[in-house]
């Protein structure tokens, strides 16, 4: 049964993991991070949507917000005054800051979950069998004039320093 059992991964006689266990467990490990990273990110997206689309189906209720940001951002003394109107340049400026704060959580959202995809490449890429997509792909041929390329390159860096 032992020797049945061996073939499959059962059964080890010296019951201790081997290197390719242990790089296997690191890369799920790093898949499953890469993979909370991204699902945050996606939290977060998804919070900042509806926090924009209820704006803007209701913008009324965001007029509360705007006028707290105007105020802190100086209030009256923003105001732009020309004879006979005066524009209200700290709403104008409350609504840039608001924007601009909208756009950057966007982009930060949007940039977490490129950190956890990347993750997720670069621990779960398998070299080898990308090198074979590329041998299929581009021809045994091409693959070797490349690597013959590089080689030259390689040894031209090499001389230069030299």
């Amino acid at each position: 049964m032992k020797r049945e059992l061996s073939g499959i991964g059962f059964g080890n006689d010296d019951h201790s993991p081997s290197p390719e266990q242990g790089l296997s467990a690191i890369r799920i490990v790093s898949a499953a991070v890469g993979l909370i990273v991204i699902l945050v990110g996606l939290g977060y997206t998804v919070r900042l949507l509806n926090a924009a689309f209820r704006v803007l189906g209701a913008p009324d209720g965001a007029a509360p917000a705007v006028t707290a940001w105007a105020e802190a951002l100086g209030g009256e003394s923003l105001n732009i005054v020309v004879p006979d109107h005066t524009y209200p340049g700290a709403r104008v400026a409350a609504m840039l800051a608001l924007g601009g704060g909208a756009v950057f959580l966007g982009w930060l959202a949007t940039k977490v979950m490129a950190v956890g995809a990347r993750i997720i490449v670069w621990t779960t890429t398998d070299r080898e069998a990308v090198r074979q997509v590329l041998l299929y792909a581009l021809g045994k041929n091409q693959l070797q004039v490349d690597e013959h390329r590089d080689a030259v390159a390689e040894k031209d860096k090499v001389i230069d320093r030299l």
